[in-house]
């Protein structure tokens, strides 16, 4: 799927966005928007304010008005599982990818895209863990998995 598609596909959705990414990472926004579509009433409101990389992975801002907490909740979750689901999926093709540093610039990239315009982005070392602080505790999210899992507290905590 292509940016272009995804803003065919969700018109109610996508009006006036700006993707400021590669087409990578489309089928994770599919996933999220099919999300966002089906929680959506009819006369809730919902506008994305911006798609982009940041610091190598998806960010999504968006405003959401006239739903139920549940939805905004829903929503918000599923943004976080996107956000997430981005560490791991290069940006460029969406093929698995990593957070790689090419020369103090993050990206998330496979092997084939991790040189750009004569650089090589080289993966972290430690991998990179996204962790979430949830209440008094900690989540992780787990790539096999695919969800936030109950974790320790981060060690750079």
């Amino acid at each position: 799927m292509t940016l272009e598609e995804l803003k065919a596909k969700y018109p109610r959705l996508l009006t006036n966005v700006w993707f400021e990414h590669r087409g990578g990472w489309a089928d994770i926004l599919d996933a999220f928007l099919a999300v966002v579509d089906h929680v959506l009433p009819p006369d809730g409101r919902y506008r994305i304010r911006q798609v982009k990389e940041k610091m190598g992975t998806l960010r999504l801002y968006d405003d959401i008005e006239g739903v139920p907490d549940e939805v905004i909740a829903t929503i918000a979750a599923a943004r976080e599982l996107a956000e997430a689901r981005s560490y791991h999926v290069c940006e460029w093709c969406g093929q698995p990818g990593v957070l790689r540093n090419r020369e103090g610039y993050y990206t998330t990239t496979c092997d084939e895209h991790a040189l750009y315009e004569g650089r090589m982005a080289v993966p972290l070392d430690p991998p990179a863990e996204l962790f979430i602080k949830s209440g008094a505790g900690w989540r992780r999210y787990d790539p096999e998995l695919d969800l936030f899992v109950e974790s320790e507290k981060p060690t750079w905590e």
